[in-house]
Parts: C-alpha cells; structure tokens; sequence
C-alpha cells in the first residue's frame, strides 16, 4: 500500500479484497507493508426434511415426503494461504499472517492497526478475546479452521463465528532488495449442519476436526462417504519425465460418527494395549465411546464410507459427524536436503518434489518458512456425501454399520 501523504508512514485507504473459496492472486505486496481482506461467514444452504403424509380417501398408503427449505446461517470458515516460490532467491516469500474473528475484535486492536511501524500483532493477539485474534508470523503457507469446539448444541459442534472475518499478510521475507511477495490467499464456508444430499467440499489442516450436525430418526438410514481429493496413482517428474507410480498425498485421519457427542481425538481413541513380553507389535487405537463408528482413511483409501441403518428408538438422535485430520499427512517417504521435514511435504503446487528445482539431480531443500527452502506442507481437501432417508422396511433389533 502507498502512504498517505496526509499522515506519514500510514496506509492510505482503498476497498479491501472479498475472499472466497476461489484463491485470490496478489502478484507482490512490498516488504514490510500489510494486505487486509475479509470474508462474509453468512452461506445459504438446502435443508432436507422428510415427513409422514396422511392419506385421502379413497387412497390408503401412506406416503414419505421430501422437503427441501433453504436457510441462510453463519458457517465455519477455512482459511488458506500460500506465498509463491521466489525462483532466483531458491526460497518462499514468508509472510506474517492474521486472522481477526469479528470487527469487535479488529476494533479492540491499538488504534494504529494499520500502520507497519506501530501495530505489533503479537501483542494484538495476546490481548484479544481467545477464539477472536489468531497471528501466524513468518509462515510460507496456513490452513487454519474457525468456527468449531467440542460442545454438541443446537448449531453443532459450533463455536463463534462472527459475521465477518478479516485476514491480514504483511510481507515478512526481509528482502529489501525489490522483490516482494506474491501469494494466494482463499477463504471456505463450511457448514455445520447437514441434511440428505449434503455435499461438502474443505481444506483441512494437520490435527483438525471439521464437524457435522445431523439429527437421525427411528429407522432412519444414515450413509456417509468421504472422497480423497487431489489423490494420483501416478505422477510424472517435470525435472526427469520419469514416471512415479502409487504416489499418494490425500488426506490421511478418520471418518468418524458419534451419537450424541463431539467425537475428539482423546475421547474417541485409546492407545493401544502394550504388547505381551517377547512379542512385537500391538494393536491399533480403538474406539470407546458408545455409539462410535470410526472409518480409518489411509493411503489406500479412495472413499471412505459409514452407514447406519434400521435404528430404533435408543439409536434415534443428535449425531456429530467428524472428518478427522491426521498429525502426520501424505506423502510420505519423501527424500529431502535439509532437517525440517517429516512426511507431509510437498512441492509449490502441492505435488511430489522428487528432485530440486535449482539442481535438477539432487533432492529439493527442505528449510520451512526460511532461506534455501523449496518444501511446504500438504494441504490435503476431501469430499464428503450425506444422505439421510427413512428406510422402506426395516425389522432389525439393532443398528448395523457397513
């Protein structure tokens, strides 16, 4: 931004950019200066409902009715931002960034926000309210998810959200000598409540849970399936033409539903029992909440799918439904220069980087968010399908998963 000649060394003001799930390319923001945008929470969103209809005589069956409403409601927001690989400086333009919940809190912050040399975001964001000021400095990419908790209410596992979000990226790199910071920056609505013939589409972030409300009734029939998304079987290195098969970098977690609750990482999964004396192995993590279903979704995975069909009366109720992100994502077994990586790394446009950019026959450089670094982590995305419809007959005792 240029300085206002009215008030030396502050922003002069102009429209701030509306995010949306389409990135938004910025080509250079200079060294040290600050980019804001906003993003509207409000998203409309179909609502399904069935319902009994009464005969008239002379007809006598009774008919199940789908209606469909459209509701306009504040949903959780994804915010994704990745600054662009600087060929000539073998390096990403790091950038600050910070995300503001509601202008209450952006209108809390020092009365010079918007001024680089006064305006301290870590302190901003120690002193907002929690939940309302997030400050990430010098980071080379961010997925970061607003708007969800462990509290299973009349919005879902929902937490505040305000009806506008405020994103901030100051240039950071400390180059001084011309080259600024190109990146792109998105925003995802997500919602928080579903209904049949839901399809989500998300970003999600490593140790994140995306949750979705629904409410199940006697017999009704419940099924879920999860897609992968930006999944190859095969990848072609641009560098060497050579082909590399079973490449994997979707998303790795669980799909889980949970009746009545917020599944989390701690409540759902228990370590597994030590193995007995002289054996190796152990088994794998299991489920201990009642009325828990868990779908693994690894690398083999494509779709990941959970049904619930034929429920009774103490199966009917308010069911959390959760895609849960892994600490460690695809792909892994990836070689690199450099300590700071671990699996979960990828190139600039989110493919497998076998070889470096600059060398051509060594492996990439791996130095996140700093000098000398080609490497960031993976953004995996999925695709999750709801539907939700009374069954035509159903005479089991008790409710089956597939």
């Amino acid at each position: 931004m240029p300085p206002n000649p009215e008030s030396p060394g502050q922003f002069a003001q102009r429209p701030i950019p509306v995010l949306s799930s389409t990135p938004l390319h910025v080509r250079g923001l200079c060294h040290g200066h600050w980019q804001w945008f906003q993003f509207v929470t409000t998203g409309q969103r179909s609502v399904t409902t069935f319902a009994r209809q009464t005969p008239l005589p002379p007809d006598t069956v009774v008919r199940t009715v789908r209606r469909a409403t459209t509701v306009s409601e504040t949903q959780a927001v994804v915010v994704q931002f990745d600054s662009m690989w600087v060929e000539t400086q073998n390096r990403y333009a790091t950038s600050d960034v910070i995300i503001v919940n509601g202008m209450g809190a952006l209108n809390a912050m020092p009365s010079q926000w918007d001024v680089p040399a006064t305006f301290n975001p870590t302190q901003a964001a120690a002193a907002a309210v929690p939940g309302t000021v997030f400050y990430r400095p010098g980071v080379d990419s961010l997925t970061l998810t607003l708007g969800f908790n462990t509290t299973l209410g009349d919005q879902g596992c929902a937490s505040l959200v305000h009806p506008l979000v405020m994103v901030g990226v100051r240039c950071s790199w400390g180059s001084m000598l011309g080259f600024g910071c190109p990146f792109d920056i998105a925003a995802t609505r997500v919602p928080r409540q579903v209904s049949d013939g839901d399809v989500i589409t998300a970003p999600i972030e490593p140790d994140a849970m995306h949750y979705f409300a629904i409410n199940v009734g006697s017999f009704d029939v419940l099924s879920l399936s999860l897609r992968r998304l930006e999944r190859f079987s095969t990848y072609v290195d641009d560098l060497t033409g050579q082909a590399r098969d079973h490449v994997d970098h979707g998303l790795l977690g669980s799909l889980i539903v949970s009746r009545n609750t917020c599944p989390t990482a701690v409540n759902v999964f228990r370590p597994p029992p030590p193995p007995p004396v002289g054996k190796g192995g152990g088994a794998a993590a299991v489920a201990v909440l009642p009325d828990v279903r868990v779908v693994p979704i690894v690398n083999s995975t494509e779709f990941a799918n959970a049904s619930l069909f034929c429920t009774e009366a103490p199966q009917a109720g308010r069911y959390a439904l959760a895609v849960h992100a892994a600490t460690l994502q695809s792909p892994v077994g990836m070689q690199y220069i450099g300590a700071g990586c671990t699996n979960g790394y990828v190139g600039p446009h989110y493919q497998p980087l076998y070889t470096s950019m600059r060398a051509g026959t060594t492996p990439p450089t791996c130095n996140p968010n700093r000098a000398n670094n080609e490497m960031k982590p993976n953004r995996p995305f999925y695709e999750l399908t709801v539907r939700l419809a009374p069954p035509a007959v159903c005479r089991r005792s008790t409710p089956e998963y597939v």
